[in-house]
């Protein structure tokens, strides 16, 4: 029986092997395509110089010269550039077309301003002492259009353009050398000392490599210090195109080495805040180049179709095996039964058709969505590994614009599978352990450091197990250490509520639905602009056990409303039974994954049907997104340890002192569960007239029932109950009994004014 075996769609250009993989890799295709330009350009330069020495170069000669003049010299340029282009960055997608258009334009441009300017004649030895033919050709038609001083400006015009997209330019960073020159010299002549003693102040970084590391701008002494609210948005200059691998250059002014000072010794020495640094991100050479392929023999699918078609035939159930879908782990065959069968007959075969193909377990899909067909997924003999760089690499990952895009795994087709967390918006994993569970945390985690920077992407990791995220601890991402302690991660749930709800005032003053409208609204500076928060648990069924309600409350507060104002949850758990995986919790998070189950009840906790307990485990996956009814099957990508060593080392070199925000796990129980931290948070939320005080007393130093009576305008009652409060959440001290005229002690640290940066002014006298 035929069959049709589907593969991802890929480039014509590239020799595959049968497998659908390519011969040679992506990156090796890249070198050689840039050293072949450069070759080219070499020899084309060479042939130019020695115009009568070999028959390569009489040929060049005689056809470079008459079409383009003394514009011959540029073509070797131009290739030369593009050969660089092609070597330096890694992934330069379609970008490459832009690039070839502004090489072009430039050309075209520079032959016609050579030609108006220096053309004597319309012989050919005039011609090619000029601009050539196609030079004189171009002027002479603008010329005829727009006489000879207009032909000169769009030519010119022509230029600018094309040296822009050939550079990825803006007109303001093409003349910024100018400009940027121009005031160093007036300080030079304004300020002649302090010229010699400090660095120029206005040059630029853009000519710096792409390799060198990020320039800490010198911060000015009236600059107010950073809250530990969202930082703002830092901008990245990238030097060439391409996505993973190009450093981000810094647009701030750089120092001078040679003549360094006291003050920028000593701010050396001090890390940046988060919002003013230029992050580079981490490139894709960091990660392993290996490639999935088949560590044994190739399924017999010739076999596989026979076998199952008789043994249906047996059954008396007449079907046709119509395709084949070959994937890393399964192969999915699509099998077409009579138009008088019921699908429920298949589907109850499946032990019976297991046996048949010799297979530890198979699944059936009945149908599969969007076909008339029935997928029988069936193990490989020898199942291929989906390594991150290939997934990181991919098309589909290259094209995602989302900062919370990262990826999954390949599908039983082969085809990369790439999700938007800020689209599902928030996600449950399960599975049994060595199922694969923790690789998918970590490679969510890697996948969000290789996108987003620190000011565009924060983190909240919980790791009760204290050894799945240990990787991760310092990061510059994080709003804090890994948390290990269940009272911590309560304390930073209630904290994500409570920003939730700051988030939605901000963007109800701004008339903003949503995090992205508000980030791009021009009403909305750079310092107020709001990272995405994403908080992973690790461990759910372990925190649930521990605090049961004080955090599924959080955690169903969090899915319900947060999406809008950025803040995701990502919640693992190796146990989902029906007392952790509860049902608000289904019903606020659609997008599940199922690893490798241990029965159909599992199963059914997560998915809402079984299934997950035929998957094969190691990374074998049931994806249910919220957009589709059926869960999609997938092999999860793997990332190794070593990899995720060297993400986090990237980072952590650019930040060696990551700024945390202490609120975030400031707030945990005093013991008793009325006071302590915990329970003022909780008071500041419910009151906001106990921050006012909490906030008088400790920047006064003073705790006095009469100065609340005066300042916040309230009655003797309220104030004494306002003073209860403060005592009962260590604020202030107790009252002397035996002498009620001597001052309460106030304890507050000065952390506890940082809860209340958004709190309105109470207006004290």
């Amino acid at each position: 029986m035929a069959q049709r075996r589907r593969t991802p769609r890929t480039s014509r250009a590239r020799t595959r092997t049968r497998s659908g993989r390519p011969l040679i890799a992506p990156q090796t295709a890249r070198s050689i395509i840039g050293i072949v330009l450069l070759v080219a350009g070499a020899v084309t330069l060479i042939a130019l110089f020695l115009p009568g020495e070999g028959i390569l170069n009489r040929y060049v000669n005689g056809l470079l010269r008459p079409a383009f003049g003394q514009g011959a010299w540029l073509l070797p340029v131009l290739l030369i550039v593009a050969g660089i282009f092609v070597e330096r960055a890694p992934n330069v997608g379609p970008t490459w077309q832009v690039s070839a258009l502004g090489g072009a334009v430039t050309l075209f441009g520079a032959l016609g301003l050579i030609d108006i300017i220096w053309a004597r004649g319309t012989k050919p030895a005039q011609l090619a002492a000029a601009g050539g033919w196609i030079g004189h050709q171009l002027s002479s038609v603008l010329a005829t259009l727009v006489s000879e001083p207009g032909a000169f400006v769009v030519l010119l015009g022509m230029l600018v353009v094309g040296i822009l997209l050939l550079f990825n330019l803006t007109v303001r960073s093409l003349i910024a050398p100018l400009t940027s020159g121009g005031r160093a010299l007036a300080d030079a002549m304004a300020q002649p000392l302090e010229r010699e003693a400090t660095p120029a102040r206005g040059r630029t970084a853009a000519g710096r490599s792409a390799t060198d590391g990020p320039h800490l701008e010198t911060p000015q002494p009236d600059l107010p210090s950073p809250l530990p609210s969202p930082a703002p948005i830092s901008q990245t200059v990238w030097a060439g195109r391409g996505g993973h691998g190009q450093a981000p250059v810094s647009a701030m002014p750089s120092r001078d080495p040679d003549a360094p000072s006291e003050e920028l010794l000593a701010v050396e020495d001090t890390p940046a805040p988060v919002g003013v640094r230029d992050w580079v991100l981490p490139p894709i050479e960091l990660l392993d180049p290996r490639q999935g392929g088949k560590n044994g023999a190739k399924l017999d699918h010739e076999r596989n179709i026979r076998i199952i078609e008789e043994k249906l035939r047996s059954f008396q159930i007449p079907a046709t095996v119509t395709g084949t879908n070959v994937g890393p782990v399964v192969t999915q065959y699509e099998v077409r039964p009579d138009a008088r069968v019921k699908l429920s007959r298949i589907e109850a075969l499946a032990d019976d058709l297991a046996m048949a193909l010799a297979a530890r377990t198979i699944r059936i899909e009945a149908p599969i969505p969007g076909k008339d067909v029935v997928g029988v997924e069936v193990p490989n003999h020898a199942s291929e590994l989906v390594g991150f760089r290939e997934l990181i690499d991919d098309a589909n990952m290259l094209a995602a614009t989302g900062k919370l895009t990262f990826a999954l795994g390949r599908d039983v087709s082969g085809k990369a599978y790439a999700v938007d967390l800020a689209k599902m918006p928030h996600l449950l994993i399960a599975g049994a352990t060595g199922s694969g569970k923790s690789v998918c945390v970590n490679a969510l985690i890697t996948s969000l450091l290789m996108r987003a920077r620190p000011d565009e992407v924060r983190l909240v990791l919980v790791d009760l197990k204290r050894v799945e995220l240990s990787a991760y601890d310092g990061l510059p991402h994080l709003l804090t250490n890994v948390i290990i302690e269940a009272r911590d991660a309560k304390a930073a749930l209630h904290w994500a509520v409570m920003q939730m709800e700051e988030r939605y005032k901000a963007l109800a003053a701004k008339t903003e639905r949503n995090i992205a409208a508000f980030n791009a609204s021009p009403r909305v500076s750079e310092e107020e602009r709001l990272p995405y928060i994403v908080i992973v648990i690790d461990e759910l069924a372990d925190l649930i056990m521990r605090e049961g309600r004080k955090v599924e409350d959080p955690i169903v507060k969090i899915a319900q409303k947060a999406r809008a104002v950025g803040i995701h949850l990502v919640l693992a758990t190796q146990r989902p039974s029906v007392n952790v995986v509860t049902g608000l919790i289904k019903a606020n998070v659609p997008s599940r994954i199922a690893f490798a189950m241990s029965s159909n009840v599992d199963s059914r906790t997560v998915l809402d049907q079984p299934g997950a307990e035929d998957l094969i485990g190691r990374g074998d996956m049931l994806f249910q997104p919220a957009d589709l009814p059926r869960p999609v099957r997938l092999q999860g990508v793997f990332v190794s340890d070593a990899e995720v060593r060297a993400v986090t080392d990237h980072w952590r070199g650019q930040a060696p002192e990551p700024e945390y925000d202490p609120l975030v796990v400031a707030f945990s129980d005093g013991g008793d569960g009325n006071g302590g931290q915990f329970g003022w948070l909780a008071a500041v939320a419910e009151d906001e007239m106990t921050a006012r005080a909490a906030e008088l007393i400790t920047a006064t130093g003073r705790a006095s029932t009469s100065m609340l009576q005066t300042k916040l305008k309230v009655g003797f009652n309220r104030a004494s109950r306002l003073m209860d409060d403060l005592e009962r959440f260590g604020i202030v001290g107790p009252q002397d009994p035996r002498n009620p005229a001597v001052p309460r002690h106030v304890y507050g640290p000065d952390n506890w004014l940082r809860s209340l940066d958004d709190v309105d002014d109470p207006g004290y006298g």
